[in-house]
C-alpha cells in the first residue's frame, strides 16, 4: 500500500515482510510488533483513570506520548538505540548509523490531512522531509526535562503492561 500523498510506502505488512536488514539490532516485523503493541493499550487505556486527560482523540495530539512509549519499549526488547526527533509540534522515532536514518516510526503522522497512515519504514519519515526536526533525545537518554506527564504516564503503564 503506497500513501496517496507521497510515492513512498507507508506502514504495511508487505513491505514488512520483504525487508531484510542485515547487521542491525532489530527486523522491520519487531519494529512493526512493538508500534502495533503500544497502540493497542493506547487506544483501549482509559487514560483520565490514571490521571491524564488528552487533549485529541488518537492519532491528534499524541505524537510525543506515543513516541516516547514506542521508543521505551523498542530499548526494553532491546531492539538498538532509538532517537526521538521533533519539530515544534510533531515527534517521530529514527534509528540512525553513521549520521544517516536508516528506518523510522512516525505512529502519528496521519493526523495531517495530506497522509492517510501511521508510517513505518526505511529512511525518515515523510513528514520530515517537509519539516525537518530541530531536537533530537536518544530513547532512554533524554534529558529530565524532555518527557512531559503524558509521555511518562503512557510509557509507564505500556510497561507495566507488556515489560512484566
Amino acid at each position: 500500500m503506497v500513501d496517496s500523498n507521497n510515492s513512498r510506502q507507508s506502514t504495511n505488512e508487505v513491505v514488512v515482510e520483504q525487508l531484510t536488514m542485515p547487521g542491525l539490532p532489530f527486523t522491520p516485523r519487531e519494529v512493526q510488533a512493538a508500534h502495533d503493541d503500544v497502540l493497542e493499550i493506547v487506544l483501549e487505556t482509559e487514560w483520565q483513570a490514571l490521571g491524564l486527560h488528552p487533549t485529541g482523540d488518537f492519532p491528534n495530539a499524541w505524537c510525543s506520548a506515543t513516541s516516547y512509549s514506542i521508543g521505551r519499549l523498542l530499548l526494553h526488547r532491546q531492539l538498538g538505540e532509538w532517537r526521538i526527533a521533533a519539530t515544534s509540534n510533531h515527534d517521530w522515532l529514527e534509528y540512525v548509523d553513521s549520521g544517516d536514518v536508516i528506518f523510522s516510526v512516525d505512529a502519528t503522522q496521519h493526523q495531517f490531512p495530506e497522509y492517510k497512515t501511521a508510517w513505518i519504514g526505511m529512511g525518515p519519515p515523510p513528514r520530515a522531509e517537509l519539516h525537518p526536526a530541530k531536537q533530537w533525545a536518544v530513547c532512554g537518554r533524554e534529558p529530565q526535562w524532555w518527557p512531559k506527564k503524558a509521555e511518562l504516564v503512557v510509557s509507564a503503564e505500556v510497561m507495566r503492561r507488556l515489560a512484566a
